[in-house]
C-alpha cells in the first residue's frame, strides 16, 4: 500500500499551509511573530506558498480571504465553542481538517488548492477514515466507494478556493509494482480509493471560535494514539459554504487557509529539515538464530523538508545515498552481514547524523562513520572548515595534535590518520572523529577510531564504551532505533 511511514509521521511531523492574520490593524508582536490571539499567543507565519512554485493569482487569494482571528481589530464579535458538544456541521468539518492534517504531513506539502495531488490525497484519506455515516461511503473489496456528489461536495469544502476539481493525477490511477490502483472509477461512475490506514494517530479539536460574520476557525491536531504526543497543530480558517447555500448543503463551511497553532509546527512549515527514516531493517525480524543474517542492521537516516529547495539538503542526502546505501545494498555470502547504526541529534542549531557502517565478519577492527549536518541557522550543510574554525586550528595542526593524544599499545605505530567528519554535542563541543591505521606488529594491522573534542580537547575511542554517542542525547526516532539490540 501507498504511504509514507507511520515512523515519518511522527518523527516529523507536522504541517500546513500558513496564511498570516489580516485586518486594518497589525496583530501585536512578540519575539517570535506575530501573536494569535486565538491561540493564547501562539505563532503566526506568513504563507508558505512560494510564488515560483505556486499559480501567483492562487497563493495571492490563498493569503487575501482568510477571516481575521482577532475580532476587536475587525469589528467582529466572536463565541468559543465548547468543543466537547460540537454542533454536527463543525464536527463534519473537524474530519475534513483532520484528512488535511495526515495528507499534507504525509506528502510533506504545505495546505494549497492548486497541488492536485494533495487534494486527490486529502480526498482519499477522508473517503477511508470518515465515520460519517450520513456520507453513505461504503466497502467493496479492497476499496471505499463514494457517491461522485460527496466526493465533489467534500473537495469544494476542503479546499474552499479552488475553481473547479483538478483531474486525478494520473500516478493514482496506475498499478504501482503489482498493487492496485489507488483511485478508480467504477462501471456506475462512482469513486473508489483504495482501503487506506491513516497508521497510529488520532484527532484532536482543541479549539473552536465563531464570528458574527458567520465565520469560523477551528484548531485541530494530530495525535500520535500510542504516546499522547502532538505530531501536528493546525489551526484552520473557514467561511460559510459559498457554493451550496441550502439547508440541504452537505457541508456548512468551507476551509479557505491555514496556519501552525505553534512555533515548532511553522519552523517545520518554513522549511526547517528534520530527520526521517529511509531504511530500518534487524534480521532478528527476519531470520533464525543460527543464520548469519540475524545479526543484520539497517539503520537509513536521511533528511526531510517540507520545502522543495533547502541549500544543501539534496547534497546531504546525495551523500547518504552514495556512501550509505551501497552497503546496505551489497550482496553478502551467507556467512556475512552488514551492520549500519545511525545516530541522529537535532538541537537548535543543527540537524545531524552520523552513521556508522561494517561488513562482518571483520573483527578486530572499528566500524567507519559519516556524519552529516545542516546548520539551521546558516541553512546549509556544515563542512570541515567549520570545525576548524570552532577549534581554532587549521586542518595541519589538528591532525598534528590528535597523532600526538594517540597513546599506543606496547610496540604499535600508527600509520595512517584519515579525517571522517563530526557532529555537534548537545553541550556545543564537537567530536571530531579520526580513522586510525594502527600496526601491531604481533596481531597485525587494524583500524580504530578516534573522537577529539573541541573542548576537552581530549581523544576518546567511542566503540570501548560501547556506542559512537551517548544514548540520552540522541533523538528518540520512532520506530526506535534499537542498533541491533533485541528486546527481551
Amino acid at each position: 500500500m501507498r504511504r509514507i511511514t507511520a515512523s515519518l509521521i511522527i518523527s516529523v511531523l507536522v504541517l500546513g499551509s500558513l496564511t498570516a492574520c489580516t485586518g486594518d490593524v497589525a496583530p501585536e508582536k512578540s519575539s517570535f511573530g506575530q501573536v494569535d490571539p486565538m491561540a493564547d499567543s501562539r505563532v503566526l507565519v506568513g504563507s508558505v506558498l512560494d510564488e515560483d512554485d505556486a499559480d501567483k493569482d492562487g497563493a495571492a487569494e490563498e493569503a487575501a480571504d482568510v477571516p481575521d482571528s482577532h475580532a476587536a481589530h475587525s469589528g467582529k464579535t466572536s463565541e468559543e465553542l465548547d468543543v466537547a458538544n460540537l454542533p454536527p456541521s463543525i464536527k463534519r468539518m473537524a474530519q475534513l481538517c483532520d484528512a488535511v492534517n495526515l495528507g499534507t504531513v504525509e506528502t510533506l506539502t504545505a495546505y494549497s488548492s492548486t497541488s492536485a495531488s494533495l487534494i486527490w490525497h486529502c480526498i482519499h484519506l477522508y473517503i477511508c477514515n470518515c465515520t460519517d455515516e450520513e456520507l453513505g461511503v461504503t466497502t467493496v473489496g479492497d476499496y471505499y466507494e463514494a457517491d461522485p456528489r460527496v466526493v465533489t461536495a467534500s473537495i469544494y469544502a476542503m479546499f474552499g478556493k479552488i475553481k473547479d476539481i483538478p483531474r486525478i493525477p494520473t500516478d493514482e490511477t496506475i498499478s504501482h509494482d503489482g498493487e492496485a490502483p489507488h483511485i478508480q472509477i467504477s462501471n456506475d461512475m462512482k469513486y473508489r480509493f483504495l482501503a487506506e490506514d491513516r497508521g497510529p494517530t488520532v484527532s484532536e479539536i482543541r479549539r473552536a471560535t465563531l464570528y458574527s460574520d458567520g465565520s469560523l476557525e477551528m484548531e485541530v491536531a494530530l495525535m500520535d494514539s500510542e504516546t499522547g504526543e502532538e505530531t501536528v497543530s493546525i489551526i484552520y480558517t473557514m467561511r460559510v459554504n459559498s457554493r451550496d447555500t441550502t439547508t440541504s448543503a452537505m457541508y456548512e463551511y468551507e476551509i479557505t487557509g491555514s496556519r501552525a497553532a505553534d512555533s515548532i509546527t511553522s519552523d517545520k512549515i518554513s522549511g526547517t529539515p528534520f530527520i526521517s527514516i529511509a531504511r530500518q531493517v534487524y534480521g532478528y525480524d527476519l531470520y533464525p538464530e543460527d543464520d548469519s543474517r540475524y545479526n543484520e542492521v539497517e539503520e537509513v537516516l536521511e533528511f526531510s523538508s517540507f520545502k522543495e529547495h533547502v541549500p544543501g539538503l539534496n547534497d546531504l542526502n546525495k551523500r547518504i545515498t552514495e556512501e550509505i546505501i551501497p552497503v546496505a545494498d551489497e550482496e553478502l555470502d551467507e556467512v556475512s552481514w552488514h551492520e549500519i547504526k545511525s545516530y541522529p541529534i537535532t538541537t537548535e542549531d543543527h540537524v545531524q547524523i552520523a552513521t556508522t557502517y561494517i561488513t562482518y565478519p571483520n573483527y578486530g577492527t572499528d566500524p567507519d562513520v559519516a556524519c552529516f549536518i545542516f546548520d539551521k541557522k546558516k541553512k546549509r550543510a556544515m563542512v570541515m572548515n567549520d570545525v576548524l574554525e570552532m577549534c581554532a586550528l587549521n586542518e595541519f595542526a589538528l591532525t598534528a595534535r590528535v597523532r600526538g593524544l594517540w597513546n599506543p599499545e606496547g610496540d604499535e605505530t600508527l600509520t595512517d590518520l584519515t579525517y571522517r567528519g563530526f557532529i555537534i554535542r548537545r553541550d556545543g563541543s564537537a567530536d571530531i572523529f579520526y580513522m586510525l591505521d594502527i600496526h601491531n606488529p604481533e596481531a597485525g594491522d587494524y583500524r580504530r577510531i578516534g573522537a577529539y573534542n573541541s573542548k576537552a580537547k581530549k581523544l576518546r575511542y567511542p566503540f570501548d564504551e560501547g556506542d559512537l554517542l551517548p544514548e540520552d542525547e540522541t533523538d528518540q526516532m520512532k520506530p526506535a532505533l534499537t542498533h541491533g539490540v533485541k528486546e527481551q
